[in-house]
């Protein structure tokens, strides 16, 4: 009972996950970790990474979940770390998918929702942040890498809107909204 004591303080602070790598920090065996699974207070969600039975879900836990599916080093790309802020939703045709970025091969079954982006395939100005706990894309990163997404005005609003919530520098701003201007002929 004292483990999963501490697999719920961790859990609880984590979206309910509670993952492999969280259990040999805590020195919990597998063995011991597969146990508590089927004893029901741990559903499994992927390899390695576990759902509390009885949590509470939230707005984010499936953005946090695939983080955590993926593994280490994963974090949300480009319009999932918008969405993930609601600074926009990029598109009706996007079916619910979560795009993860990786800087390793993941070898693993990953859900269909589930869409993995090469790092070596992503320009980012560096390592990634975390927004709402969940390891993210920086905003300007992100609103890059899907501004050919971003219809009309839709990237100016964006902008602002991520520059009123503090998420983006004034020279950040005047960067991204030099992507809207339409050179004239």
């Amino acid at each position: 009972m004292a483990y999963f004591d501490d697999i719920y303080i961790v859990a609880a602070g984590n979206y309910g996950i509670f993952t492999r790598t969280d259990a040999q920090a805590l020195g919990i065996s597998d063995k011991e970790l597969s146990r508590i699974a089927r004893t029901g207070r741990l559903r499994r969600i992927g390899h390695g990474v576990y759902k509390l039975a009885r949590y509470v879900p939230g707005p984010n836990d499936h953005y946090a979940e695939a983080v955590a599916i993926v593994g280490k080093g994963a974090y949300l790309y480009g319009a999932s770390v918008l969405e993930l802020l609601d600074l926009v939703t990029i598109s009706k045709d996007s079916q619910g998918r979560i795009y993860v970025a990786c800087p390793r091969r993941v070898r693993r079954k990953l859900p269909a929702s589930l869409v993995l982006v090469k790092v070596s395939d992503v320009q980012d100005s560096g390592k990634p942040t975390r927004y709402e706990g969940i390891a993210s894309q920086t905003v300007a990163d992100a609103i890059m890498a899907c501004s050919d997404q971003l219809y009309g005005g839709q990237l100016e609003d964006v902008v602002s809107l991520a520059r009123a919530k503090g998420l983006l520098s004034a020279r950040e701003e005047r960067d991204l909204l030099g992507l809207a201007e339409i050179p004239t002929a």
